[in-house]
């Protein structure tokens, strides 16, 4: 007997998805934040990109500072690890500086064809890395720029202590991630 097994995208679908692509609810949003004048900035100009198991701390004013600089450069969360799909992997240099695509200011229109140039040449399905390493390549090839480790957190350090280790006023944000996923509830609901 086999099993049938539903998913669903609770993100941007309750009972059914009405656009073609996930990425184009934000859009969407941007444009009615905009009309309803919540935001004063065109969807295109207001372009960030977080994961639902990020938690922002009061560090995080710093952020405004940042998109709002003539920094071109678009900014990225550094990842603790490398965890990456080695079939779009070339070259083991290219495994430096992993960047997590859980947090990305985009400062600029990124160009993408070389990772999807990389992409095209995979037969097999795609598996749980292949999109993160499809930013990382992408995040570098661009010229991003990490934002601090030490204000913009992903570690998993302190996942066998029970406090949090970085959670406080001086960071910008943590990234709770599987190996401590359990202290992002701990810190959204006290």
């Amino acid at each position: 007997m086999n099993p049938i097994a539903y998913s669903f995208d609770v993100f941007d679908t309750a009972l059914t998805r009405i656009w073609a692509k996930p990425t184009d609810l934000f859009w969407e949003l941007g444009i009615q934040l905009q009309t309803a004048q919540l935001i004063q900035m065109t969807p295109e100009t207001w372009q960030r990109l977080t994961d639902s198991d990020i938690l922002f701390f009061p560090g995080v004013s710093d952020l405004v500072e940042l998109a709002r600089s003539d920094n071109t450069s678009s900014l990225y969360l550094p990842d603790c690890a490398a965890k990456m799909d080695e079939r779009v992997i070339y070259d083991d240099f290219e495994k430096l500086n992993p960047v997590n695509g859980g947090f990305i200011v985009f400062k600029e229109s990124l160009d993408w064809s070389f990772a999807v140039e990389r992409l095209s040449k995979i037969t097999e399905l795609n598996h749980y890395f292949t999109e993160q390493t499809l930013v990382h390549l992408t995040m570098h090839y661009n010229q991003a720029k990490p934002l601090c480790s030490k204000r913009y957190v992903l570690s998993v350090e302190d996942q066998f202590i029970y406090p949090d280790k970085y959670a406080g006023k001086e960071i910008a944000l943590r990234h709770y991630v599987n190996d401590v996923r359990h202290k992002f509830w701990f810190n959204a609901l006290s």
